[in-house]
């Protein structure tokens, strides 16, 4: 039993032996590779490579050492968004222009290029394979649902090692979650016929979305927000309110652009970027080039445009207001780094697009910049910078990068300018640019671009000067009248120099309102125009205001001037026109607080800035 035992174990042995080896199938398996992280709203971002590794022994049967197949990605949930050309009958079946700048790359274990096997046939590889675009038969093919690319013909050699990369995929990001989890986009591969070579884990993720900017309107030195409150009937800047070359102003506040996530705001990248792995952090991918299947070629495939553009919107601007901004970025509220032991701004960018040729100088502080005027029409402009430096080795957080804005304007109240902001005050808004409405792959759109998707803040508003006058009473009965002066006196000079009070001159019509507990009162009776150092006078008996088409003349009670100036002041007589006469009397008009056009009964201490003069009695 025990010889038994033994012969046994022997043949076994023996036929384990004499058994082929059998060769392992050829197959590739993607790596995890290290998703970047897109914009959302961006419509042409990059995701991260799909590297694929790939090996295995040829079937018995196979004479070439090679294997030929196609290998095909599906993206999702995201459409593909590439530049792509016509191609040729046999590149695009389908007849869209499906000649895409995304790349396949082969190369060795040495990140070499795969060259043609050694004593085989010729594979005939001269570069990257191009990526066809593909329609979308699922759903009924429509632009904006393509979300497949075809890499045809790519040959892969038996017997030893290759890498298949999949690179410079772009897509139009989706909405970013607003959850504590991100939004994914993923990328399957598989090769087509489905199942010529096994892939194990096809899908990957390749990109993750987040909010890319934040933004707002801060003071020029960067301290505080800005909310800015003007007086009509107070200049600002007014040497560049005409809009005229050479003049200088002050910065009145900061558009501040911030980085939702570091890096990104990108520079527009160059033709250099050929080193296939390498994340650029630019809005170019990998600028490779090569030839497509039926002879369509991609010359510096995927490059950009232009660097990220920061785009600010101007709205509710009054007529009479000019804006100017900096060509470049500011001083204060833009991110520095130290670099060689000085301290450098980390991010850099240049005005793009001018709206008129008028130039001039802005200055905050002890700073000076160039600045453009912003052509404003309908109350609407905006400008544009590109970013043009970003200091990518300075990754901890999101940089911000500020612009400074100058508001301008010659006060004019008796013609109405500027313009009142009223209910609602001028504003800017911010975004990334170009915008387009484009999400889908297309031969002439801008790279970038991304949606229209503007983040707003109320800046500034222009009230009017206004001083209340009130005369508690006055009348033109039982023989009695009152005499009414109303005075501008803003007026402060000697010898042509402002002195004491530097006063702003101002002037403006003043409106008279006649109020007796009834329906009767005579109407309001609006001024002339009343000068800096001038004044109207008029009496009750008169009919009140001169050149009025409604009377005064028998009106008892009190009245209100609103004049569209500051520092009016008023004086009313009261004289017994009887005889016997019993006397008569005058006093000065009391003021009535302004506060932006309101009447609060608000203790005079509380009145607020821009409120006018106030008598404390």
């Amino acid at each position: 039993m025990a010889d038994f035992r033994k012969w046994f174990l022997a043949l076994a042995v023996l036929a384990l032996v004499a058994l082929p080896v059998s060769a392992a199938p050829f197959s590739c398996v993607t790596n995890p590779g290290a998703p970047l992280l897109i914009r959302d709203g961006g419509l042409t971002e990059l995701v991260g490579d799909v590297v694929l590794q790939c090996q295995g022994e040829a079937p018995a049967a196979n004479t070439t050492g090679v294997i030929t197949t196609n290998m095909q990605i599906f993206m999702t949930p995201a459409q593909v968004t590439n530049r792509v050309k016509t191609g040729v009958a046999n590149e695009c079946p389908t007849g869209i222009k499906c000649v895409t700048d995304a790349l396949l790359l082969i190369t060795d274990v040495n990140n070499n290029p795969y060259p043609q096997p050694v004593g085989q046939i010729t594979v005939g590889y001269t570069g990257p394979i191009i990526g066809l675009l593909q329609s979308n038969l699922t759903t009924g093919d429509a632009a904006n649902t393509r979300n497949s690319i075809l890499f045809p013909n790519v040959t892969l050699p038996y017997g030893t090692t290759t890498f298949v990369r999949i690179t410079n995929v772009r897509v139009a990001a989706p909405a970013a979650s607003n959850t504590f989890l991100p939004t994914q986009v993923f990328e399957y591969v598989t090769t087509n016929p489905f199942g010529a070579v096994p892939i194990t884990n096809p899908q990957q993720t390749v990109a993750n979305v987040q909010v890319p900017l934040q933004f707002a309107a801060r003071l020029c030195d960067d301290s505080g927000s800005a909310s800015l409150s003007y007086a009509q009937c107070i200049s600002k800047n007014s040497d560049l309110s005409s809009g005229a070359s050479g003049k200088s102003g002050t910065i009145e506040f900061n558009a501040k652009f911030t980085e939702g996530f570091a890096l990104a705001f990108k520079v527009r990248g160059d033709t250099s970027q050929i080193n296939p792995g390498t994340v650029y952090n630019t809005e170019t991918g990998l600028t490779l080039s090569g030839t497509a299947i039926g002879g369509t070629t991609i010359t510096n495939a995927s490059y950009a445009d232009s660097g990220t553009r920061l785009l600010l919107n101007f709205k509710n601007v009054p007529a009479g207001v000019a804006i100017w901004v900096t060509d470049t970025q500011t001083i204060a509220g833009t991110s520095t780094a130290v670099f060689g032991g000085t301290l450098q701004q980390t991010i850099k960018a240049g005005l793009v697009d001018p709206t008129s040729t008028s130039t001039g100088t802005g200055t905050c502080g002890g700073n000076s910049y160039p600045i453009h005027q912003v052509t404003i029409t309908g109350g609407a402009g905006s400008a544009t910078w590109e970013v043009t430096f970003v200091a990518n080795t300075v990754t901890s957080a999101q940089k911000s990068i500020s612009f400074g804005v100058v508001v301008a304007y010659t006060a004019n109240p008796s013609a109405g300018l500027p313009g009142l902001t009223g209910s609602v005050a001028g504003g800017v808004s911010g975004e990334l640019a170009p915008i387009s409405t484009v999400d889908y792959a297309d031969s002439s759109s801008k790279i970038p671009r991304f949606r229209d998707n503007p983040l707003g803040a109320t800046v500034f508003s222009i009230n009017p000067c206004v001083s209340n006058l009130l005369y508690p009473f006055v009348t033109n009965k039982a023989g009695f009248d009152t005499g009414i002066a109303i005075v501008n006196t803003s007026l402060d000079n000697y010898g042509g120099t402002k002195k004491p009070f530097n006063t702003n001159y101002q002037h403006g019509a003043c409106t008279v309102y006649y109020f007796d507990g009834t329906t009767s009162a005579p109407a309001p009776q609006p001024t002339a125009d009343i000068p800096a150092g001038g004044m109207v006078t008029f009496t009750l008996q008169s009919g009140g205001v001169p050149g009025s088409t409604s009377s005064a003349q028998g009106f008892q009670g009190y009245i209100i001037a609103t004049c569209a100036f500051q520092y009016a002041h008023g004086f009313a007589f009261i004289s017994d026109r009887n005889t016997p006469s019993i006397g008569s009397q005058g006093y000065l008009a009391l003021i009535i607080p302004d506060r932006g056009g309101s009447r609060p009964a608000d203790p005079f201490t509380t009145a607020g800035a821009l409120s006018g003069e106030q008598l404390i009695q």
